[in-house]
C-alpha cells in the first residue's frame, strides 16, 4: 500500500473519530443547556411579573389619572392578562426546569409560582400569576396575550361602582394597554 493511500485512511478515520466525540458531547450537553435557558426565563419572567405588579400598585396608590409606562419583554411561554379571574398569568408549557416541586404553590411577593409535571416525562408547566382579586382594583386590559416586546401604558382611571353586584361594589379601574407612538 501506498504512503498517500494511509494518510487519507488515517485522516478519515481521525475525522469520523471527531464527529464521534463531538455528537457525545453535543447529546450529553444539550439537555443541560435547555435547562439552564429555561431557567434563565423563568427568572426574567418572575422579574418582569414583580415589576409590572409593582408598577400597578404604585399607580393605584398615586390616585386617579397617575400613569405609568414600563417596557416588559416576554421571550416565552404564554403571558395573559385575565379580565375576568382579574389576573396576570405567565405559563411555560415545556420547561425543561422545575422552577418548584411539583403542585405546591410559592409565593414571592403578590407572586404565586406554581409547577406542575406535563405529560412529557421531564417537561414541567410552570406557572406565575399575580391575582388582584381582593384588592379592591380591577384590570381593564385593551390587550390579551403578549409575547415579544412591548411598551405598556398603566393608567389609574379612578374609583367606579359596579351596580350590577348586591351589595355594590366600588373599585379602582386601572388599564393596561400597548403605548402606540
Amino acid at each position: 500500500m501506498n504512503k498517500k493511500a494511509d494518510i487519507w485512511i488515517s485522516a478519515v478515520i481521525y475525522i469520523g473519530l471527531a464527529i464521534t466525540i463531538l455528537t457525545i458531547v453535543l447529546a450529553a450537553g444539550m439537555p443541560v443547556i435547555n435547562k439552564m435557558r429555561d431557567k434563565n426565563i423563568e427568572i426574567q419572567t418572575r422579574d418582569v411579573m414583580s415589576s409590572l405588579d409593582n408598577t400597578i400598585r404604585t399607580v393605584v396608590k398615586e390616585g386617579p389619572g397617575s400613569r405609568r409606562t414600563p417596557v416588559i419583554k416576554i421571550n416565552r411561554g404564554e403571558f395573559k392578562i385575565d379580565e375576568d379571574q382579574n389576573e396576570i398569568v405567565w405559563t411555560l408549557s415545556n420547561s425543561k426546569f422545575m422552577f418548584s416541586q411539583p403542585d405546591i404553590e410559592i409565593s414571592e411577593g403578590n407572586l404565586k409560582i406554581n409547577t406542575a409535571e406535563s405529560n412529557v416525562k421531564g417537561e414541567y408547566i410552570v406557572t406565575i400569576s399575580s391575582s388582584y382579586a381582593d384588592t379592591g382594583l380591577r384590570l381593564n386590559p385593551q390587550i390579551n396575550v403578549l409575547s415579544g416586546q412591548y411598551n405598556l401604558v398603566i393608567t389609574n382611571e379612578g374609583s367606579k361602582t359596579d351596580s350590577l353586584t348586591i351589595p355594590p361594589t366600588t373599585y379602582i379601574d386601572v388599564s393596561i394597554k400597548e403605548l402606540t407612538t
